[in-house]
């Protein structure tokens, strides 16, 4: 049961890895401004863009071929082969000197990092939003040119299928790439809420100036703002997530809504540490929405597995496997010494 073949997914899937690429073409232009160099022409600008762009998105697509090829489908794989194929990108784009934003020496490798995070998550969500491609059964039609007196072959056994259908108990799965979607959620809501704070009064502060470090800062302020709270909230945000699932699925909560709520109250005792910083008429209502919609970002990815089964059990002395309530549990064996 291979990906399916889905343009919707794969449009959904680039979408990450187009908000990281202008980022950082944003960040290039405005330091080249800042600088005083030479910046280039909008289409020369346009057409590195889109060559640069254009190379995480052929990654992504033959690295989609071959998993598909191969009949791997799991999020897991498509998430390593993300995060292998930006890497590639990258690495091809380096070498032939399309890179957006040239990295410093000595940090070509690092700078990869956030692209390859970006790529992993890009294959996740292609894997997600696709689902699976269930192919039909055909069973096996005998030979008209057959002879009558050959013996049939007796088919090989085939091996135990899984059902088709399952209703018993389910719990939500425990996601790494779930977590960290759901945790770069604060992250988008600071900028948007900064962004529409800043931004109106910024030209009037500024004035309608045409100096080039103005420029540079209008154009750069939005991306820095981005990587500057995902740096800083990001691991406080997937505390928040993991121990809202640990919770939810400690009641096994499935749903969304359920998610959600744990969510805004984790999120809400979490923001008792910064009451000292930010009042609380405008912390806990923004704390209790950005902690619910963590919440159901995660449930929307994680999906849901079956209860697993109890645990084997390792027993050495065969008395000791009795229930619960037996008397020898309640009673002790006495061996006269001597």
């Amino acid at each position: 049961m291979p990906i399916r073949n889905s343009y919707r997914a794969f449009f959904i899937a680039i979408l990450p890895l187009a908000v990281l690429q202008a980022a950082l073409f944003a960040s290039r232009l405005a330091g080249d401004m800042g600088a005083g160099t030479s910046v280039p022409m909008p289409d020369s600008a346009l057409g590195l863009f889109v060559a640069r762009f254009g190379m995480d998105v052929a990654a992504l697509a033959c690295g989609h071929l071959a998993l598909r090829q191969a009949g791997i489908a799991t999020r897991a794989a498509y998430g390593l082969m993300g995060g292998a194929a930006v890497a590639l990108a990258y690495t091809l784009a380096q070498k032939h000197g399309l890179q957006l934003t040239a990295p410093t020496p000595g940090t070509v490798v690092t700078a990869a990092i956030v692209p390859v995070i970006v790529g992993m998550i890009a294959g996740f969500l292609y894997a997600q939003f696709a689902g699976r491609e269930f192919a039909a059964e055909t069973a096996p039609v005998a030979s008209a040119a057959q002879s009558p007196a050959t013996e049939p072959i007796a088919p090989a056994a085939a091996p135990p299928r899984a059902p088709a259908t399952y209703d018993g108990p389910v719990l939500v799965r425990t996601s790494i790439a779930a977590t960290v979607i759901a945790a770069a959620m604060p992250a988008i809501f600071v900028t948007v809420l900064t962004l529409s704070v800043i931004m109106p009064g910024f030209g009037s502060i500024m004035g309608a100036s045409a100096d080039r470090s103005v420029l540079a800062a209008e154009l750069a302020l939005p991306a820095q703002i981005f990587f500057i709270t995902v740096f800083v909230m990001f691991v406080p945000a997937a505390i928040v997530v993991v121990a809202t699932h640990m919770l939810a699925r400690s009641f096994r909560f499935t749903s969304g809504g359920h998610y959600a709520l744990i969510g805004a109250a984790v999120n809400c005792v979490a923001a008792l540490l910064l009451i000292a910083m930010v009042h609380a008429a405008f912390l806990f209502p923004v704390a209790a929405i950005v902690g619910a919609v963590m919440g159901a970002v995660y449930r929307r990815f994680a999906g849901i597995e079956p209860l697993p089964l109890p645990e084997d059990v390792l027993a050495q002395d065969p008395r000791t496997l009795v229930p619960a309530d037996h008397p020898s549990r309640r009673t002790h064996a006495v061996i006269m010494n001597g």
